[in-house]
């Protein structure tokens, strides 16, 4: 066999492979017309889609499982009685599209895999790549082989942006985790005690947990946040008499820029409206909830020490897996995460034990490590039903909502913290948390609340053009949560444009927590908008979004045309993954194709579709929550 053809290239750059040899695995690229013999790990990937997903999660279970010194890691773990905090670590939480975005390394390193084990023997792999931790991944992996391995790195060209984040990786994980909570606690502070007395006081039986973020402030002066997770719930509940509680986490936005302001909306909000009593966890801050943090820190730091000469085995597969999720584990441990999740964790005890016994709890419900300490921390205090509510759509590749369907089995010592129940809002999401083995007893489908307005779209969306032109194409920009993805999908739009031959008028609505710009894009001459997209959708014919938001659904169940970008570097994360009416783009070229399809009707007619679970007067969350049976939440009001 000659060398070329014994010769294996891995290739982990963004631009087109220059060499040429008989095997070339392309790292991040669908494919280039250079090479068409080329195989694609990211294609790999999407068709062996189901079983790289089990094996990951088989991982992250045995992880867990492992035995040290006689214990398994999640009990050595143990922060309280009965709760351990593997549950809030990064590598159990599994955020593949915002925090973990190293997850998608592994995965394709598990593809890359089973692929090899159909090939014929190579001698040397040849990996061109800048990413140091995937050359020490795959060099460790052909020693074991006994494959000739050759390192071709790359040094990635270096931003503002860049330097700034390699400094500030030089700095000691503890010593940014002490700068965090100092900045954290003098930034929060004025948050302290808004609303607490009134919580210990409450006479609700029925309290919601949820996010202070992007809410509607015209209607503060009536007493009423309008918070857009919950839709029509809490008006539903007053309406009908029931006194609620409210514990916020609060995120800064456009319109909360700071602490100071929300305290006072949320001060403003209590005194006009009886009914509600609004906190934010940041309201239980005082010395002793942050010295029991550090002090829960110092524990972490100590079990670490402890089990620093430990190797984590690798069950799963031959690559050291572990390694790739090094940086997840010792922020989980020593970083500003570790402190981050052990600050809430005191500050949502502090909540529950202050909080008069509850009947019903309702949070929002995305696997993240605060709401396995409210599980905790609600059931400790004594509290009744507690229901995770899956307010949006639940996608394939969001591993936070998937785990090892061994993970469900009760033992009795630290077990995974579960609600009473899950409230999940579209047959979809209900078959796709049974397949990945939550017990389905412990489901139940509700109303989409965050949706309820698209009943309102059958038949198809009125069509209000901008312009009397009758040849123009109405775009809709969706802008995403990441800063990287809107700008890929805003630059694919910004070249595609230059080869249209037909206008488009292009109204934008970005992401709250990522604001667009219009002179950022000065070809594409942006009309900008925060409408809600109920208003937007019947003012296009077609809308654009990235593959993580989940409003395309909005999008395609009121008969637009949908286009997503599909971005090989990530995965495929678009609710709408599986719909074969959806057009996803992975290039500039697909883009132009797509755009000529939608316009010159060579696609097929608009028509709406069903996802959610929709009935505006909301009859399955009415017997959920038992709003017939007013007498069972009047007992502790006298």
């Amino acid at each position: 066999m000659s060398k070329k053809n014994n010769t294996l290239i891995i290739w982990d750059l963004q631009d087109c492979p220059k060499i040429n040899y008989d095997k070339i695995i392309l790292w991040r690229s669908f494919g280039y017309k250079n090479h068409p013999n080329a195989i694609s790990i990211p294609n790999l990937v999407e068709k062996n889609d189901v079983n790289l997903k089990s094996r990951y999660l088989s991982w992250i279970y045995e992880l867990g499982e492992n035995r040290i010194k006689g214990k398994r890691l999640i009990d050595h773990l143990e922060l309280r009685p009965g709760f351990s905090f593997w549950w809030m670590t990064l590598i159990f939480e599994k955020s593949n599209w915002a925090k973990s975005p190293q997850i998608y390394e592994v995965i394709r390193l598990l593809a890359f895999e089973e692929w090899f084990k159909t090939q014929e023997k190579f001698s040397r792999i040849y990996l061109y790549s800048s990413s140091v931790s995937l050359h020490r991944s795959i060099r460790i992996w052909c020693d074991k082989k006994g494959i000739d391995f050759h390192s071709k790195k790359r040094t990635a060209s270096l931003t503002f942006h860049s330097i700034i984040k390699r400094i500030r990786n030089l700095i000691p994980h503890p010593i940014r985790a002490f700068i965090w909570i100092i900045t954290y606690v003098f930034q929060r502070w004025s948050l302290k005690n808004v609303g607490t007395q009134e919580w210990s006081n409450s006479k609700g039986q029925i309290t919601f947990v949820s996010y202070l973020f992007n809410l509607n402030y015209d209607l503060v002066e009536n007493g009423n946040l309008n918070n857009p997770y919950w839709g029509n719930l809490p008006d539903e509940l007053q309406r009908n008499g029931f006194k609620s509680n409210w514990l916020h986490l609060y995120i800064k936005d456009v319109n909360t820029p700071n602490a100071s302001k929300a305290s006072k909306i949320l001060r403003k909000v209590n005194m006009n409206n009886q009914e509600q009593i609004h906190t934010t966890i940041d309201s239980f801050l005082n010395v002793n909830s942050i010295l029991k943090a550090i002090s829960d820190w110092f524990k972490l730091f100590f079990i670490a020490w402890f089990l620093r000469k430990e190797r984590f085995a690798e069950k799963e597969t031959s690559f050291d897996l572990f390694n790739l999720l090094r940086r997840d584990w010792n922020k989980s441990i020593f970083g500003k995460t570790a402190l981050s999740n052990l600050l809430h964790f005191n500050l949502i005890e502090l909540a529950m034990k202050s909080l008069p016994k509850q009947q019903k709890g309702l949070y929002l419900q995305e696997n993240q490590g605060w709401e396995f300490a409210l599980i905790h921390a609600w059931n400790t205090a004594g509290h009744e039903e507690l229901i995770g509510t899956a307010h949006s759509t639940i996608r394939f590749w969001d591993l936070r909502y998937f785990v090892d369907s061994r993970t469900f089995k009760r033992f009795g010592i630290n077990d995974m913290p579960l609600p009473t129940r899950i409230a999940l809002n579209s047959d979809i999401a209900f078959d796709s948390m049974l397949k990945g083995g939550y017990p389905k007893e412990n489901m139940v489908m509700v109303e989409a609340l965050r949706y309820i307005n698209l009943k309102k779209n059958k038949p198809p969306l009125a069509f209000e053009r901008l312009s009397t032109s009758s040849e123009d194409l109405y775009l809709l920009v969706m802008g995403d949560y990441l800063m990287q993805n809107t700008k890929r999908q805003m630059s694919f739009l910004e070249d595609a444009i230059q080869s249209i031959n037909f206008n488009i008028r292009i109204m934008l609505k970005p992401h709250p927590n990522y604001p667009v710009v219009a002179t950022d894009y000065p070809a594409l001459k942006l009309m900008i908008t925060t409408d809600p997209i109920s208003k937007l959708l019947p003012k296009c014919n077609a809308a654009y979004t990235s593959n993580v938001t989940s409003a395309a659904v909005e999008a395609y169940c009121a008969g637009k045309f949908v286009i997503s970008v599909i971005d090989p570097t990530i995965l495929n994360m678009s609710p709408l993954r599986e719909k074969d009416d959806v057009l996803f783009v992975s290039s500039i070229e697909d883009l132009i194709k797509a755009l000529n399809q939608i316009q010159y009707n060579n696609m097929k007619s608009l028509k709406t579709h069903s996802y959610f679970c929709l009935d505006s007067n909301l009859p399955r969350w009415k017997k959920v929550l038992e709003l017939n049976n007013k007498n069972k939440f009047e007992i502790n009001y006298n």
